[in-house]
């Protein structure tokens, strides 16, 4: 007997395989109640192996590893972007730094054109900018693995 909640699963897809259903359905079942990736290509495997035959603890076996180096890529992916991420966020900040930074030092910089008809369009112009590229930096460094 295996633990809960894998215990129960297959306790599941083996009643369900006593009650006449086929083992490729079974495992589709199940596939669709997890619905997690790994699971999915659990699923696929145990149906092309049903469908053609052949050895399927060595079909399992490469199985496993794939998804042992997909865990181990995810927990890789953080740290190898995390420069990226912080380009992006240093990036996306500097311009507002920057101007707080000239406001407080001299705040008749920006006062003395604040009337200029231009202003208010540049103004907003360069904050949309801004925001866009942090919007493009923030999707270049995020991975969906």
């Amino acid at each position: 007997m295996m633990p809960d909640p894998i215990g129960s699963e297959f306790r599941i897809i083996e009643d369900r395989i006593r009650h006449s259903v086929d083992l490729v359905t079974a495992f589709g079942e199940f596939a669709d109640r997890i619905d997690r990736e790994d699971v999915h290509y659990l699923s696929i495997c145990v149906g092309i192996q049903h469908g053609t035959g052949g050895n399927l603890g060595r079909v399992l076996l490469v199985l496993s590893r794939v998804i042992r180096d997909r865990r181990i890529m995810q927990k890789k992916i953080p740290a190898l972007s995390s420069e990226g991420r912080l380009s992006d966020m240093i990036l996306t900040m500097m311009p507002f730094l920057m101007v707080g930074i000239v406001y407080k030092s001299s705040p008749g910089f920006f006062l003395a054109v604040k009337d200029h008809p231009v202003f208010v369009p540049i103004a907003i112009l360069v904050g949309i900018l801004i925001l866009l590229q942090g919007i493009i930096l923030k999707r270049l460094t995020n991975f969906d693995f």
